[in-house]
């Protein structure tokens, strides 16, 4: 059967007969000066399909067939195509461009080799989708056409499946945890994407309060990623960890995104329990971001720090600004005092006491407000960190300056309910920090009517430009600019109004829908990408543990018997001693005599 559509004749292969057939050949032999797409009988193509074919054939004359995607689901279009070389047609919907026909001979068995030895080309139309069973993958398949048909089958079978990395919904709620949650249940209201959260053995009972209100969303189990089918992508929305960590995900999505930070941590060394840790996270970071077919930076700053170190390509990298209009009710604290509520007035400084933090200068800033009549304290909220802590830094001044420090308050680390009440009853939140992949406080600090001091910094100079107050970093000169914001009336309200207004942008929805595109681009790129890399750090850190937990069980006693060109155990020696050892019946005298000799020896 047969029928002509524009300059196209479309004819349909009789059931039983095989591909390239009598029965095609004659249908074509008779289709004049036409090209011919010859279907499979039960095929069914969309709207378009053909004028598709013949856009991928091109107007070079150098191609002698062009295949569509067959797939069990609805025939349909797509966009963005790949349009990869393929070394034959592939059975179901194919178009045979008549001068490919009139060069090498009848459409049968041996075209594509003729048509091949003839210098013409094989493409496959990886936007059309056609209704039909799914024959074998072709032997020998190219890895860019195995790609495109793989990606245009993941995208014509309805919405994409992503699983999301949940699992550090373990650990008590903070602001890694706020925005996991935040973003996955944005992701969820768009509605365009088949979801999955992988999860730890435990979960915390905030968490699993959202998780629970997400219609349709499916768990996975960290212990059965072995078990669950791969979904098309895997988003891990935060830092990296560990090599093993993220190799977890290889298992359960088949391309990989990953959401970077910042880069404080790769940049100082500091902020590590020594070098070789240090370098050791360098290497982790690097080998990390190379395995991840997209990264997703959280501002244009934390984008061009990772160009600048060559941790990603251009191309890679994707800028999505994370959301700040927090709307979970489930994670809505109801604030609480803390145990000793610090009396107002109060600047609040609320994070860690990391260097980068600069809380030292907080303190100099108290003391010029003070100078200047204010009489307020200075309220240090955060946890403290194991390396590249300010607080020697923070001693030296109230030491230097005994009349500050009964202004100078800790209280800690406060819990969610505990902030929310620090910061609605602080006179202001001074926000010193160096460097910030995205900067959220100044955002928190507006919802609660409150404005915040900070430099016009990183990323805050990208989010928040023009409402800086600082002076970086002079405290006498800054103590005189926020001075009046300190106090209700109009100058205070407009930062306010301010930082509410470019709040209004960043919306979690919006980061949402940014995302939808990056997702569907990681499908475009090749599947291993950098994942044998990160094979490769994995085993070799598995390896240096193994090797620095035996070392330090042997101890440097056991080390000089055994090791060593000067070791005082041949290796027969050993051999015996070890035997003896392993034996019950010699190994209670054996132990006894050397005792008797190493009493002996300090006599």
């Amino acid at each position: 059967m047969s029928f002509e559509r524009g300059s196209v004749v479309i004819c349909t292969r009789d059931a039983g007969s095989a591909p390239g057939g009598v029965p095609v050949v004659a249908t074509i032999a008779h289709a004049g000066a036409a090209d011919v797409v010859v279907l499979e009988p039960s095929a069914t193509i969309a709207d378009g399909a053909v004028e598709a074919l013949a856009a991928a054939r091109g107007d070079d004359g150098t191609v002698a067939t062009v295949s569509a995607v067959t797939a069990a689901g609805e025939a349909r279009l797509l966009d963005a195509p790949l349009r990869p070389r393929v070394l034959a047609p592939i059975a179901g919907c194919v178009l045979v461009t008549r001068a490919a026909l009139d060069l090498c001979g009848p459409y049968d068995d041996g075209f594509a080799e003729r048509a091949s030895a003839a210098g013409l080309l094989h493409v496959l139309a990886d936007d059309v989708i056609v209704q039909a069973a799914e024959p074998p993958a072709p032997k020998d398949e190219p890895e860019p056409a195995a790609r495109a048909r793989w990606r245009a089958r993941q995208r014509a079978s309805g919405p994409l499946t992503v699983t999301f990395d949940g699992r550090i919904l373990r650990d008590s709620i903070a602001g890694t945890q706020v925005h996991t949650l935040e973003l996955l249940a944005a992701l969820h209201r768009t509605q365009a994407l088949r979801l999955r959260v992988l999860l730890a053995e435990s979960v915390t009972d905030t968490a699993r309060a959202v998780l629970d209100t997400l219609d349709g969303l499916e768990y996975v189990n960290q212990a059965d990623v072995l078990e669950v089918p791969e979904s098309a992508v895997v988003h891990r929305p935060y830092q990296i960890s560990s090599a093993p960590d993220l190799l977890t995900l290889r298992h359960v999505g088949e391309r990989l995104v990953v959401t970077h930070q910042d880069l404080i941590g790769y940049h100082n060394p500091t902020y590590h329990l020594d070098r070789e840790h240090f370098l050791a996270f360098r290497q982790l970071t690097r080998t990390a971001l190379a395995a991840a077919h997209r990264v997703v930076a959280f501002s244009h700053h934390v984008g061009a720090d990772l160009t600048a170190e060559d941790l990603v390509s251009e191309d890679r990298l994707r800028v999505v600004h994370i959301g700040v209009d927090h709307r979970l009710t489930e994670l809505a604290a109801r604030p609480r005092a803390p145990q000793s509520p610090p009396s107002a007035p109060y600047l609040l400084c609320l994070g860690t006491d990391l260097r980068h933090k600069n809380r030292p200068f907080a303190m100099h800033l108290l003391r010029e407000l003070r100078a200047l009549g204010w009489d307020g304290s200075l309220v240090l909220a955060g946890p403290p960190v194991a390396a590249g802590s300010s607080t020697e830094a923070e001693a030296a001044i109230l030491a230097a300056h005994p009349d500050l420090a009964t202004h100078v308050v800790d209280a800690g680390t406060p819990d969610e309910p505990e902030k929310a009440w620090l910061y609605a009853h602080a006179a202001g939140v001074v926000y010193p920090t160096t460097y910030e992949g995205f900067g959220l406080i100044p955002f928190e600090a507006a919802v609660h009517g409150v404005p915040c001091l900070f430099a016009p910094q990183a990323s805050l100079v990208e989010t928040l430009h023009g409402h800086d107050t600082l002076v970086p970093w002079d405290a006498q000169a800054s103590a005189a600019r926020v001075r009046p914001l300190l106090d209700a009336g109009p100058e205070r309200q407009r930062l306010v109004d301010a930082v509410r207004a470019a709040a209004q942008r960043l919306t979690w929805d919006a980061t949402a829908q940014a995302l939808l595109p990056v997702y569907e681009e990681s499908l475009a790129l090749p599947a291993d990408l950098g994942w044998s890399a990160l094979q490769v750090e994995a085993e070799r850190r598995e390896w240096e543990h193994r090797y620095w937990t035996l070392f330090n069980g042997i101890g440097p006693t056991g080390l000089s018997l055994v090791s060593g060109e000067e070791r005082l155990l041949p290796e027969e020696e050993q051999r015996a001693l070890a035997a003896l050892l392993q034996r019950p019946a010699s190994r209670r005298p054996l132990l006894a005599l050397l005792g008797a000799a190493r009493k002996a020896a300090k006599r």
